[in-house]
């Protein structure tokens, strides 16, 4: 995999494409799925077609899921999600960007923390209510 497919910009044949799962949740088939391409060697442009979704969703997505991992080593996560270091703290940018010289890295990290653990929390009840619905 090269590093470089994971931070293309989008093409015209993306952005056209019509993007059928913007805007909804993720689910564990999905993240499945989408650590199957990354195993794969997918480049990040494929990924997003066959998932429905925009090129920065996956790559936040992405930054999302090795952000929850954040017990797990370096080493243990290049292992886990195919991808080199530099890969890894590329997304976790999507998530964690750098702090500006002025702001309190250790305040915006907590807040993140806490919006990680809300949105979770959230994600778990609609998949509650959504399977409750469709029953």
């Amino acid at each position: 995999m090269k590093p470089n497919n994971f931070f293309l910009k989008p093409t015209d044949s993306v952005r056209q494409k019509r993007m059928q799962n913007k805007g909804k949740s993720w689910d564990e088939t999905e993240e499945s799925k989408l650590m199957y391409e990354l195993s794969m060697h997918y480049s990040i442009e494929k990924i997003a077609m066959s998932h429905g979704r925009s090129v920065r969703a996956i790559q936040m997505r992405l930054g999302y899921m090795l952000h929850k991992q954040k017990h797990l080593s370096m080493t243990e996560l290049t292992q886990k999600f195919n991808l080199s270091e530099t890969q890894i703290q590329e997304f976790l940018t999507f998530v964690n960007p750098t702090p500006k010289s002025n702001e309190n890295y250790t305040n915006v990290s907590q807040q993140l923390e806490t919006i990680f653990e809300k949105l979770d929390r959230i994600d778990h009840k609609i998949g509650k209510l959504y399977k409750m619905l469709s029953k």
